[in-house]
């Protein structure tokens, strides 16, 4: 049996599957994963077979702060997500031609691999990175929650979100994707989704614990929720950062995500935080490792971290709302204050504050006073998030990888 892992995002969607696919190499399977050259190094050192999508620079095409900032996705399809969808295309269709047991691993929908799956009738697993990818009309994802809970009757809901879902869609993820993505999947000889004549269940599984994102009743119903991952394959600069720390006291982590913008005057508003709480910080973004000096107080300015590492050293963390760094500083037990950017954002910072592990506020919210005080409440009760409750083996990443795998091996042995 051969495993074709298709990853294709940021770090933050591509770390899980190289998670898995380490997992399943000690399982002793065939393994590659498909990426874009950027991750090839992570590959490369992981002992992991890899093969590139495209290249680095498709990716940081489609990947710009404009992009994000903008809300409007046609750029990161047409220089990102197209190109890599051939590719990964005829691999599958090659592989197969030597293989036919196959299985494609794929942590989103629009690509090439998925698009051969559907074709040759090869099983697929999905993973589910984000809750929010998981559309419900009994349990509404924020920011729609906000909207139309306690609004409404709930078969008035039902019926509105049901007949909306196109609008829905254009709001969660810009409705221009899918539109590219089918004419890429027709061009190729496949079905759009959801016309699929071909009736295979799929295996999926949600990288995130039930406690998280309780399941919904119109979820998928071979879906299943295995715990946090915690993948994390950061450089490892572990003794500069204990130095900083053993120096400076433990300090607030700031980290914005790929699709932060002005990334200078953030940095900038983030050490007037600091100097209100009388607290080092730590600034992830795309600089040099080096120490700066701000109002009595020096800080360390990083390009990279390992988070599973650190964040167990730090006061708290502040972010965007990616669904890896959630689940590191709920792992490392350490307040967290989310400014999300994107819809799974936003749900995420939900999920996090619903469930005690933080709060959040809107960008047009992180105002210095605002986030100070939101900060200090939270490390008031600093202590507190040590004793929070979390379902056992729902935060350890091994146990997550090999859960998945048994699954795996549980159906795929039985059905052959």
């Amino acid at each position: 049996m051969k495993f074709i892992l298709h990853a294709l995002g940021t770090s933050g969607d591509v770390f899980p599957v190289m998670g898995l696919a380490k997992s399943l190499l000690l399982a002793k399977y065939d393994v590659v994963v498909l990426s874009n050259e950027k991750f090839r190094c992570i590959a490369d050192k992981e002992g992991i077979p890899f093969y590139s999508t495209g290249g680095i620079g498709e990716y940081c095409a489609g990947n710009t702060s404009e992009i994000y900032r903008s809300g409007s996705w046609d750029s990161q399809v047409l220089y990102y997500i197209l190109p890599a969808f051939k590719p990964s295309f005829d691999y599958v269709h090659s592989e197969y031609r030597e293989n036919k047991n196959i299985i494609v691993i794929s942590s989103c929908k629009s690509n090439g691999a998925r698009a051969a799956a559907d074709i040759l009738s090869i099983s697929v697993v999905d993973l589910v990175i984000s809750p929010a990818s998981l559309l419900s009309v009994y349990d509404l994802s924020a920011p729609f929650c906000w909207y139309y809970k306690n609004k409404f009757p709930f078969f008035i809901q039902r019926w509105l979100l049901s007949k909306a879902f196109k609008k829905l869609s254009k709001i969660c993820i810009d409705y221009s994707i899918t539109v590219s993505v089918n004419k890429a999947r027709r061009a190729l000889g496949a079905l759009p989704y959801g016309k699929n004549n071909k009736k295979i269940e799929n295996l999926s599984f949600g990288l995130f614990p039930e406690w998280f994102s309780p399941r919904a009743k119109d979820w998928p119903s071979h879906f299943q929720s295995v715990g946090f991952p915690l993948a994390c394959f950061s450089k490892s600069n572990d003794e500069l950062v204990r130095k900083f720390i053993g120096e400076n006291g433990p300090p607030i982590v700031f980290y914005f995500g790929s699709g932060a913008h002005d990334l200078y005057a953030l940095q900038e508003h983030c050490f007037k935080i600091c100097s209100q709480l009388k607290v080092s910080a730590i600034f992830l973004g795309p600089s040099e490792d080096v120490v700066i000096k701000r109002d009595g107080l020096n800080h360390l300015l990083l390009a990279e971290m390992d988070f599973s590492v650190i964040l167990k050293m730090c006061r708290a963390i502040v972010h965007h709302g990616g669904i890896g760094t959630v689940s590191q500083a709920i792992n490392a037990r350490i307040p967290q204050l989310i400014r999300p950017l994107r819809p799974d954002h936003i749900n995420n910072a939900y999920r996090v504050k619903l469930n005690g592990f933080g709060d959040y506020l809107l960008p047009r919210d992180f105002r210095v006073v605002d986030a100070a005080k939101k900060l200090g409440d939270l490390l008031s009760v600093r202590d507190a998030f040590n004793s929070l409750d979390v379902s056992e083996g729902s935060l350890d990443g091994n146990s997550v990888f090999d859960r998945i795998v048994l699954e795996i091996e549980k159906v795929y042995v039985r059905r052959s």
